[in-house]
């Protein structure tokens, strides 16, 4: 009678819009996109999703999921990054105020320096970010390369937006933005640009 019911779907994805691979084209366009947690205790998790795209294809490749003290953080970010490769785009949520700018300041000037790094403002609802990653699974133009991590992905954003936490659906729809805006054009979930500058 104590037992905690478990929370419904969310609707904005479904497991089956997922299509697990073994690899990814390593010649594909990749971005790295982190959000960082307050505490190491209780709360949001610290994420970090290396996400990319080929042909219009994406793939999340990677996930970095953990609860972890400010400088342990800070040694994960970088040792991912070196794992990554200087090819590999950074971006990671710059929180509002004076604390957000300082964070990622101090990310450019010490942890990632020589790196393609910058903070991103988010703006507007969780939900309404989310929706052409969403569309984009749906049309089945999202694979997971296949990992450790596969599950508890898979578990929070087929939860999203009821479940408790929402930081890999954070981090997966700013991504993809992330890679969608640099073709300078919008991606449709068929794969398509639409105008683009030529």
């Amino acid at each position: 009678y104590q037992q905690r019911p478990t929370p419904q779907e969310g609707g904005m994805f479904k497991r089956q819009w997922f299509e697990i691979v073994d690899d990814y084209p390593k010649a594909c366009r990749k971005v790295r996109r982190w959000d960082l947690a307050a505490s190491q205790q209780k709360g949001d998790w610290t994420s970090g999703l290396l996400l990319g795209e080929w042909q219009g294809i994406f793939y999340v490749i990677d996930l970095q999921h953990v609860r972890e003290n400010p400088a342990g953080v800070e040694a994960l970010v970088r040792q991912t990054a070196e794992g990554d490769g200087i090819s590999t785009m950074i971006r990671m949520e710059q929180e509002p105020g004076s604390s957000g700018v300082n964070t990622i300041d101090n990310y450019a000037r010490r942890i990632l320096f020589g790196y393609t790094f910058k903070g991103v403002p988010s703006t507007g609802p969780k939900e309404v970010r989310a929706q052409p990653v969403s569309a984009a699974a749906e049309a089945g133009n999202i694979k997971i390369v296949k990992g450790a991590w596969n599950a508890a992905f898979l578990d929070e954003v087929t939860l999203f937006p009821n479940g408790d936490h929402d930081d890999i659906v954070d981090v997966l729809s700013g991504a993809f933005t992330d890679l969608t805006l640099r073709t300078g054009g919008h991606i449709r979930a068929t794969g398509r640009t639409i105008g683009a500058r030529t």
